[in-house]
């Protein structure tokens, strides 16, 4: 069935039922941003978060319905995914929001780092499109949304652990489109720029750890990382706003949208660096940005 344009949604299905939306990660930013615009427009919003007393959206309606979801545990995400099958009959748009950075050299990324960034970012998000997948095969209607990062296209020194955890999304959220296309299910990637939300304080910053030698090198890489994005965010007319992205994924979840986007001046910058010349004008802006040297070309060829 094709989908009807956004202005013809308004939060209701093809039978006059309100659209229901589970969203990870709704304590803060993107996440908090998306629950208020799809509660606005008229549709059941399941919110989810890690602890219920960071709750910022009112419940007096009767469309939303709170959950306390940790995306790393099955038996947490099993029972949220159920709980609002059962308060609404089903789940037509899973928004997997949930999601934790990190800064640091390889050598500075314990193993407990790197397995939160992957636990939450990666395995968690599997677990959450695998609980809502059987409803909606057998509907053979609905719309997974998985919030990547521009990450996913240029990986930043400081960042690789993150990147690669945002990469393996991007990759996931390809062969499961492929995959759940026969049953109308839609798979979408949004990747947001750097945007002001709380999303640092859920980051692991490890550059002061190792010895001497390797601290300093992290804080170089650290002023070469800020030098980065204020050489691509220049020429932004205003700062950015993180409804841009609650935005783009009320959208998305609406109506016809590509596969993939990106969301930000920044991130649409980077992207368009790193695809044009196979990626040499990206190279290029990173050298300069973090003064590397000694670094092979990173292009295919």
């Amino acid at each position: 069935m094709a989908e009807l344009p956004l202005d013809e949604m308004h939060g209701m299905d093809a039978d006059g039922v309100n659209k229901t939306v589970m969203i990870t990660g709704c304590s803060s930013g993107f996440g908090l941003l998306a629950c208020e615009r799809f509660l606005k427009e008229g549709w059941n919003v399941i919110v989810t978060m890690r602890d219920v007393s960071d709750l910022k959206v009112s419940t007096e309606s009767a469309h939303i319905a709170v959950y306390e979801l940790d995306v790393c545990v099955q038996g947490s995400v099993d029972y949220a995914i159920s709980s609002g099958m059962e308060r609404f009959g089903k789940i037509d748009v899973l928004v997997n929001n949930a999601g934790v950075g990190g800064l640091a050299l390889l050598e500075q990324a314990s193993d407990e780092m790197v397995r939160r960034i992957f636990e939450t970012n990666v395995f968690g998000l599997i677990r959450m499109c695998r609980g809502v997948m059987p409803q909606m095969r057998l509907r053979k209607s609905g719309k997974i949304i998985n919030i990547s990062s521009m990450a996913d296209t240029a990986a930043l020194p400081l960042t690789g652990i993150y990147s690669a955890s945002k990469h393996a999304v991007t990759g996931f959220s390809r062969a499961l489109a492929l995959e759940c296309g026969a049953f109308g299910v839609r798979v979408h990637v949004i990747s947001p720029g750097s945007f002001p939300t709380n999303f640092t304080k859920n980051s692991r910053n490890c550059l002061a750890e190792g010895d001497e030698a390797l601290v300093r090198h992290g804080r170089n890489m650290f002023h070469g990382l800020r030098k980065f994005f204020s050489m691509v965010s220049e020429g932004g007319q205003q700062e950015p706003s993180s409804m841009e992205v609650a935005d783009a994924i009320f959208e998305c979840a609406n109506g016809s949208f590509p596969f993939m986007k990106y969301v930000g001046c920044d991130a649409e910058m980077i992207a368009g660096m790193a695809n044009r010349d196979d990626g040499r004008e990206l190279e290029v802006v990173l050298a300069e940005a973090y003064d590397l040297v000694g670094v092979p070309e990173l292009r295919m060829s």
